[in-house]
């Protein structure tokens, strides 16, 4: 809305600066011995007039009328200025007359009441609903009338509090005492309405209203069985695998045909599975060195590579798995001589390692087996190193119904490597 009154006496004022204007100019004029033109600068002028403010907020240095506020006080003290305005309007106010019933206005004195609507305005907006639901209780109703419309639930019984001493005071002397008018007491019922948890202010604090239940791709995820990996025992709880023959289309698939009400798309299912819940389908036997990868983001930053703990502890580890990479070639090299130099070499040698996992049944033909229970099936295997073809290869195959993947159980492996090889003649 324009008020045109204002408007009116904005447009008067600016045409009496331009008239005047026009005669201080035509004034000099006359006044000089040299006639000159002087031409008044009419552009703040126009502008004005095209666009009438309020002159008081002045001008900008381009002439323009100013359009914002301008304050001179800093915002703490506009902020305390703001916060006092409101403590004079919520302070105490007239309380019962002396007709009350219970007699308020002599339990208490004007001092009492107004420490407690100092100590209640105090209070943030969640620790004033815990004070009030302090001081009010809820009963059940004395009397009711029969041929009355609205049914009352229960009544509320409000009190005071001055040194640790509850007092009980009628309804418009607890509203008045805490600032309110004695007929608003909406803030109060809205806060006995609420839960102790629920007092809380929560405005710019709601909940997305389209955020999804990320339960429910919690269970449906679970569904799979998720297995830990034995290449990282420190680690395995902190990432877990599922079979090769899986992938996140078929599960989200699967997913949309069991939950038909949840439209949770492919991109929000697979960051669920990988970042939130950080499942992989990465096969397990080719996993990468955990202390090389993680000396590739160390050394980024590492300036004194001589002093580091880190950097000392990857060249150790560099040389232990250089020496062991030598004497595997030793031992190759030493497995093809013999095979060369006499048909029943005096030696033989082995390698021995942990094969990934096999999660058991396998079927990738069939979409049930994915959601059944499955075993995990363990792989020690013990290969002949060069050339020898006689040498079968052993493998030592167990599940984690028969034993586990600790240090012992890969030890008995050994043993049992070691007593099928017994009989052999050398």
């Amino acid at each position: 809305m324009i008020d045109i009154a204002s408007s009116s006496k904005n447009w008067k004022n600016i045409e009496l600066q331009h008239n005047n204007l026009n005669h201080n100019r035509l004034e000099t004029e006359s006044s000089s011995q040299n006639v000159t033109h002087i031409e008044p600068e009419n552009n703040n002028i126009d502008h004005a007039i095209d666009m009438p403010h309020d002159t008081t907020k002045g001008i900008t240095k381009s002439g323009k009328p100013r359009i914002r506020r301008k304050f001179k006080e800093s915002v703490e003290k506009r902020l305390e200025e703001t916060k006092m305005l409101k403590l004079e309007k919520m302070a105490v106010k007239p309380g019962c007359n002396q007709s009350c019933i219970k007699k308020c206005m002599s339990s208490f004195t004007e001092l009492e009441r107004k420490r407690v609507n100092e100590i209640f305005w105090n209070f943030n907006c969640e620790a004033q609903g815990l004070y009030v639901k302090s001081l009010v209780t809820e009963k059940d109703v004395f009397k009711r009338i029969k041929d009355s419309q609205q049914i009352r639930k229960h009544t509320y019984v409000y009190f005071l509090e001055i040194d640790n001493k509850k007092k009980e005071v009628c309804k418009t002397f607890f509203l008045t005492t805490l600032g309110y008018h004695k007929n608003n007491d909406r803030r109060v019922l809205e806060i006995l309405k609420k839960l102790p948890e629920s007092q809380a202010d929560r405005r710019g604090r709601h909940d997305n209203l389209k955020k999804l239940d990320r339960e429910k791709l919690k269970e449906h995820i679970e569904s799979f069985r998720p297995a830990i990996a034995h290449y990282r025992r420190a680690h395995a709880p902190n990432r877990r695998y599922l079979p090769s023959d899986l992938n996140v289309t078929m599960m989200h698939t699967d997913f949309i045909e069991k939950n038909p009400n949840f439209k949770v798309f492919y991109a929000l299912y697979r960051k669920f599975l990988k970042k939130d819940m950080n499942i992989s389908f990465a096969q397990l036997g080719n996993e990468e060195c955990k202390q090389c990868e993680s000396f590739k983001l160390h050394q980024i930053s590492c300036k004194d590579t001589e002093n580091c703990t880190d950097c000392t502890i990857y060249r150790n580890h560099c040389e232990k798995y250089q020496k062991a990479r030598i004497y595997y070639q030793q031992d190759v090299t030493q497995s093809l001589n013999e095979s060369e130099s006499s048909r029943l070499p005096s030696k033989c040698y082995y390698s021995a390692d942990l094969q990934k996992v096999i999660m058991l049944p396998r079927l990738d033909m069939f979409k049930v087996v994915m959601f059944c229970p499955r075993i995990i099936a363990f792989n020690e295997s013990f290969v002949s190193l060069g050339s020898n073809k006689k040498e079968k290869p052993f493998a030592a195959m167990w599940h984690e119904a028969v034993s586990g993947r600790k240090q012992e159980d890969i030890i008995s492996t050994y043993g049992a490597f070691f007593e099928s090889k017994r009989d052999m003649d050398r």
